[in-house]
């Protein structure tokens, strides 16, 4: 694994122009970082550790592959505004304070940990894999959560402010669980 590191005070983090995660296992992040540009997850694993890695200023995007994960210990980086996630790509938000989860398409989107969880106040939170919200405590005041995927998929017990299912499944199905 890789580990990423500022030495410079929180008041001047270091700051990346594009920042590309390619390794096959995990980056870890043990400071506070920020970025200019684009957050690429091209494989492995980014673990925020706790840590941020938030935009300079609103823009870009953030985007991964096939496969990788992102791990928001202490939030989703910030001030990125939109996201591009490819299938079998999974954001855990595993903190144990308040996390914010922003209104963007994800694959997969799943809460561990002991942290409140707060879903964004307006936009579409997409799902086109699973979502797994844990135990975690909510607060939900608008966004509407959107099941979009194409194939099979399961929606979980849970209280949704606004639910829609949508994707051009053709013979695949969706599941309500009456548990979560």
């Amino acid at each position: 694994s890789q580990t990423i590191y500022s030495a410079v005070t929180s008041s001047t983090q270091a700051t990346f122009g594009n920042l590309v995660i390619n390794n096959p296992t995990t980056v870890q992040l043990l400071s506070n970082v920020n970025c200019a540009g684009n957050l690429t997850i091209q494989q492995g694993t980014f673990d925020q550790n706790n840590y941020l890695a938030n935009r300079t200023a609103a823009g870009g995007t953030i985007s991964m592959s096939s496969g990788t994960y992102l791990t928001a210990g202490n939030g989703m980086p910030n001030n990125f505004t939109s996201g591009s996630f490819s299938t079998n790509s999974t954001v855990v938000f595993n903190g144990t304070t308040t996390e914010t989860i922003p209104a963007f398409n994800y694959y997969n989107l799943t809460s561990s940990s002991s942290g409140d969880r707060i879903l964004a106040s307006t936009g579409t939170i997409g799902i086109a894999g699973t979502f797994t919200p844990g135990t975690n405590n909510y607060t939900i005041t608008g966004s509407t959560i959107d099941f979009n995927g194409t194939g099979n998929q399961t929606i979980n017990a849970f209280n949704y402010h606004n639910l829609t299912v949508s994707g051009a499944r053709t013979t695949n199905s969706v599941t309500y669980s009456s548990s979560g």
